[in-house]
């Protein structure tokens, strides 16, 4: 009998996409699973910056997106040259992070790593910003992890005026899913799905970036701001950079 009721559960999970599954852990096993994982993550983290003495600048993701050495290069080290940043304030990039329902993916299997990982560095606020392609912005957008781009620019746009006026221009909609049935569905594929959902700017379209226009990308690539960072003024510095040529101290 509980063979079967494992079976039966098992199917149920493997029916279910990416963002569902994420969902699933997140309300079956949220407490355990956050509090051992982000333990886990800031012991390990506080260590490495107890041993490096270092403090970034700001942390970002890059998720389904995978860009070209030399533009890799243009969007660490020469935003750090920008500034005239040191190596004892760098930004951190999150690398070779993949989120994908399509199952012959070759960046499927990494997948359920990058969730965990991406959950952690969320709760630890060591998560500012993330490159994402469609897929990976859909779920960031539906599980509620993105910053709504009109507040965000209020509060922090006032600083950069040529930014603040154009940038908004590219902004992009996508949707969150604010509450759900998917954990009836999960346990019951008869019950139809249903959500409450709500709309807002939550992505900029890098296609007109200085640096992304010409990146040789199929498909969009954007930019969204991770709703918790603590570091709003670093991350409105990184966009106006991306977008306006000009000299810094």
């Amino acid at each position: 009998m509980a063979k079967k009721h494992f079976e039966t559960e098992r199917r149920k999970w493997d029916q279910l996409s990416f963002s569902g599954k994420l969902q699933y852990l997140w309300d079956y096993y949220k407490l355990p699973f956050v509090i051992a994982i982000i333990l886990l993550y800031i012991v390990g983290h506080r260590i490495y910056l107890n041993i490096t003495h270092k403090d970034a600048y700001f942390y970002a993701a890059m998720v389904n997106v995978a860009p070209s050495d030399a533009l890799q290069e243009k969007l660490e080290d020469g935003f750090m040259q920008s500034l005239g940043l040191s190596s004892d304030n760098p930004a951190v990039f999150y690398k070779s992070l993949y989120l994908t329902d399509n199952i012959s993916s070759e960046h499927y299997t990494y997948t359920q790593a990058s969730q965990v990982k991406i959950l952690s560095a969320i709760n630890a606020g060591e998560m500012d910003m993330a490159f994402l392609d469609e897929e990976a912005f859909a779920a960031f957008a539906q599980n509620g992890f993105l910053y709504d781009l009109s507040r965000f620019f209020e509060e922090y746009g006032a600083a950069f005026p040529e930014t603040e006026k154009t940038v908004p221009d590219h902004f992009v909609k996508n949707m969150v899913i604010l509450e759900d049935n998917a954990k009836e569905v999960a346990l019951d594929p008869s019950v139809s799905y249903s959500a409450s959902t709500e709309e807002y700017f939550m992505g900029i379209d890098l296609t007109e970036s200085r640096f992304f226009k010409d990146a040789g990308f199929s498909e969009p690539v954007y930019l969204a701001v991770i709703a918790n960072t603590p570091r709003g003024e670093a991350v409105m510095t990184y966009i106006d950079y991306l977008f306006n040529e000009k000299e810094r101290a």
